[in-house]
Parts: C-alpha cells; sequence; structure tokens
C-alpha cells in the first residue's frame, strides 16, 4: 500500500510539529508549510489522500480555496479537514456549509486527530474504487495492497477468480441474473474469507466477472478449495429446471450462431510469494494469467497454484 499523502495549509511551524508527530506512521507522508494560493496545482498534479486546512490570519482565503475545490466536479468529494483556533461557531457553521469533511478546534486531542483523519482517508479512498454491485474494492485499491505486501517485504498469497462461460450465461439469461451471479460471487469470496481466512485478509473486484483475495501463504490452498467449493453448491440456483436437467445452455456465439455451453463454473488461481520473487502487481497479475488459461482447458471449478521455481 502506498503511503497515504496528507496536504497541510498552514505555517505554524509548532502545528506542523504536532501533525508530524500525529502522522509519524510509515503510512503516512506529510506535505507541509503550503501556502492556499498553492494548492489547486498541487491537487491537480499529485495524488492527495486528505487536506488539513489551518485557520490563521486569513479566513476570506481559506473560504475561497474550499469554495472552489467544491466547485470543481472532479473535486467535489476530495477530504478536507479544517482546524481552527477559534472557537466561533459561526465560521464552523459556514465551513461545514460548503461541504468539509471535519472541523475541528484547537487544541485537540492527538489521538482524536488520528483517528478522525485515518478514517476520513480510509472512507474516502474505499468510496472512490468501490464497485456499485459488489461493494468491494476495485482495480486502485487492489495494486495498493498487493505494492504494500511487496515494499515491506511480507509473505503473501493473491487469489484471482474469473467465472468461465459467464458470456453466454448473460446472454440467456439477461444482465439482471448476470449481476446475481456477480453478486454471489462476491459473496462466496466474503463468506470464504470468514470462515477460513485471516481477519486482514482482502477481497477485490476487479470488474465484471473478475475478483480478488490476498491472503497469507498458508491460508491460500484452503481459501482456493473453499471458493471452488461454495460456488459450484450455489451454480444450480441461477438455472431453471431444463437448463440444469440438460447441464448446458443454448446461446450465440462470437458468429451469432447457436451453441451448446457448459453450466458457470469458477477458474481460482493462486500465486504466492513463497513459490518466487514477486515485484509488482502486473507480474503477479500475468502469473495467475497463465494459470487461469490452464485451469479453464481443463473444465469445470477447479483451483490451481504456481508451482513454478
Amino acid at each position: 500500500m502506498r503511503k497515504k499523502k496528507i496536504l497541510i495549509v498552514g505555517h505554524s511551524l509548532q502545528r506542523i510539529d504536532i501533525y508530524k508527530n500525529i502522522f509519524s506512521e510509515d503510512l503516512y507522508e506529510i506535505i507541509d508549510g503550503v501556502d492556499c494560493d498553492d494548492v489547486i496545482e498541487i491537487l491537480n498534479n499529485h495524488l492527495i489522500d486528505l487536506l488539513i486546512i489551518n485557520l490563521e490570519m486569513s479566513l476570506s482565503r481559506e473560504l475561497d480555496l474550499v469554495k472552489k475545490i467544491r466547485s470543481d466536479a472532479s473535486k467535489d468529494l476530495f477530504p478536507i479537514m479544517i482546524v481552527n483556533d477559534n472557537p466561533d461557531i459561526g465560521q464552523k457553521i459556514e465551513f461545514l456549509t460548503l461541504g468539509v469533511d471535519d472541523y475541528l478546534h484547537y487544541p485537540f486531542n492527538e489521538t482524536e486527530m488520528f483517528l478522525r483523519a485515518k478514517n476520513i482517508i480510509k472512507r474516502v479512498s474505499k468510496n472512490r474504487d468501490v464497485n456499485p454491485l459488489t461493494k468491494l474494492s476495485g482495480n486502485t485499491e487492489i495494486e495498493e495492497q498487493i505494492t504494500y505486501e511487496i515494499d515491506h517485504q511480507n509473505d503473501f498469497a493473491v487469489l484471482y477468480c474469473d467465472l468461465d462461460n459467464f458470456k453466454a450465461y448473460n446472454d440467456a439469461y439477461g444482465f439482471e441474473n448476470g449481476d446475481k451471479v456477480i453478486k454471489a460471487v462476491a459473496d462466496t469470496l466474503s463468506e470464504t474469507i470468514t470462515e477460513v481466512g485471516t481477519i486482514d485478509d482482502f477481497v477485490g473486484h476487479i470488474g465484471g466477472d473478475d475478483f480478488v483475495v490476498i491472503t497469507t501463504p498458508d491460508k491460500m490452498d484452503i481459501i482456493g478449495q473453499t471458493i471452488v467449493d461454495k460456488f459450484s453448491a450455489k451454480t444450480k440456483t441461477f438455472y431453471n429446471a431444463h437448463d440444469l436437467a440438460a447441464g448446458y445452455i443454448i446461446a450465440k456465439g462470437r458468429e451469432e450462431t447457436e451453441r451448446k455451453y457448459p453450466l458457470i463454473s469458477i477458474s481460482v488461481a493462486g500465486v504466492s510469494s513463497l513459490v518466487r520473487r514477486l515485484i509488482c502487481p502486473s507480474q503477479v497479475a500475468e502469473i495467475a494469467a497463465v494459470i487461469k488459461k490452464k485451469a479453464k482447458s481443463m473444465g469445470g471449478s477447479l483451483y490451481l497454484k504456481d508451482e513454478r521455481n
């Protein structure tokens, strides 16, 4: 996971030292001493996770800055926290009306400040990338999670899950039923992690019928096989009695001619840092793609893992 960048507006050295102490963990990077006039350019050119504005002498400049950010469609959800020495309720209401995410009076409890900022960053980061159907984090968060494991030299494993014959099902049964299948996959992964995974395991939705689970190497096999078993048990609920009895469906292929398609199955590919050195998310995905291709060629729901040295 990349470091979360916090942009501090204000020039009080004492206050900046406090922020550096609060966010001293290796998960955060402080950009401090920034003037109001420079904020928009920084936001346009850098990935900033939270803007903390210290209200100093001129209230009008800070108000104008917040208005500019909130009037920009690309930044209207950008997380902003206000810190004010003045307990005036009128100022607080004015900024909250403009849509800032939090407003603290200084002096504050440092633990409370840290937790408020952490929660804002986490919520906004997830909402930016969440899949509206499955409510799972998408590609940005997936890549950050894998990068974090690599950067910290952790032992980790990634399972890539992909449906087989899903397009044919979508064509035959319609998008509404297709969405139910996608939701069933998401539920299966979440159930599996709860039952046999660890509290720190991560489930993400790449898009379409592609999903990811990030776990520890010792849990990879049981998670992979449990996903296959659980999803296979749900498959019969996706079809009418006729197709279920036949064991296939009739749908149009790429040439617009009707043909038989097997029932939906799931291919799960496991990649572990204990098998080979993993250096970046794209490399992990490439290894998994080779394994998934092999699993799909074997037919039916199947879990395979990378065993190459």
